[in-house]
């Protein structure tokens, strides 16, 4: 089963990360922490993780929406 939301945030912030999810979650979180301090923009939302798969290869996109 597939569910889709129409839910939008129209500024966000993505990063994809492979392999090791639980060690390579944490090194996306501070890249995407740190990029938004030095840009100045502040997390409007928590980050949401979406699991995908092209071909045979399966990856995480981390979102996070700003203001």
């Amino acid at each position: 089963m597939k569910y889709h939301s129409y839910y939008s945030v129209e500024q966000m912030l993505s990063i994809r990360i492979t392999g090791n999810y639980e060690k390579n979650t944490e090194v996306a979180y501070s890249a995407l922490f740190h990029y938004m301090e030095a840009a100045n923009l502040k997390q409007l939302t928590p980050p949401y993780h979406v699991i995908e798969r092209v071909g045979n290869v399966p990856y995480m996109t981390i979102k996070v929406g700003y203001v």
